[in-house]
């Protein structure tokens, strides 16, 4: 027990307390002390925008790539089709069925935009640059998280956020009509959805 008293009293010593998110203290704080400053807010939404801007800007100046006509291919065939991944290659003299090993939910969301928009690079690349731009705020509220928990500094989710927004990487997958994008969103959301369910009583983001 005083060894207890002890970690908890040197854990007190070494954050300060407006940071100190252990359990106990972000139960207990007061609602106003978990609100986000404004200017902050419309950082992080500067920070979407941005993102979101740069991933648009001459999205379908380039031809699409072999990788791409098999998501357009998976997109352009019937749900059922869609569904399963079955795909049909071709190498000049016969058809090769085959089963596409990405799950269907990328291509359901393309399948919807090619039927209402058209086939362009710009619809089928849309949704990745969807994802690649939710990313950026899905950065923020999981390093805010960690921010509560002390795990991270308090300036943690700003940096992470700003670097998500103009890092490379998301630009260039982002700008690619494949479901590597959607996959990083939706894995740090369940990381984020996890520490939520298993975090008490709800904080102000």
């Amino acid at each position: 027990m005083d060894n207890l008293q002890l970690r908890s009293t040197e854990a007190a010593n070494e954050y300060p307390s407006d940071v100190l998110t252990t359990y106990g203290r972000q139960n207990n704080a007061r609602p106003e002390q978990q609100r986000l400053h404004p200017w902050l807010r419309w950082l992080l939404l500067l920070f979407i925008l941005v993102a979101f801007a740069r991933l648009c800007w001459h999205l379908d100046a380039n031809d699409m790539w072999w990788d791409e006509s098999l998501s357009l291919q998976r997109a352009e065939t019937d749900w059922w089709t869609l569904t399963r991944g079955t795909l049909t290659m071709y190498d000049g003299f016969q058809a090769l069925p085959t089963t596409d090993q990405h799950p269907f939910f990328f291509f359901i969301l393309q399948g919807i935009l090619i039927r209402l928009a058209g086939t362009s690079e710009f619809v089928l690349r849309f949704p990745a640059t969807a994802a690649a731009t939710l990313f950026v705020p899905v950065v923020w509220a999981l390093a805010r998280i960690y921010e509560r928990r002390a795990i991270l500094l308090p300036t943690t989710a700003l940096w992470a956020t700003g670097f998500a927004a103009i890092h490379p990487f998301f630009l260039w997958f982002g700008q690619e009509a494949r479901p590597y994008t959607l996959w990083a969103t939706t894995s740090l959301l369940a990381i984020y959805l996890l520490l939520r369910a298993t975090d008490g009583p709800p904080f102000v983001q």
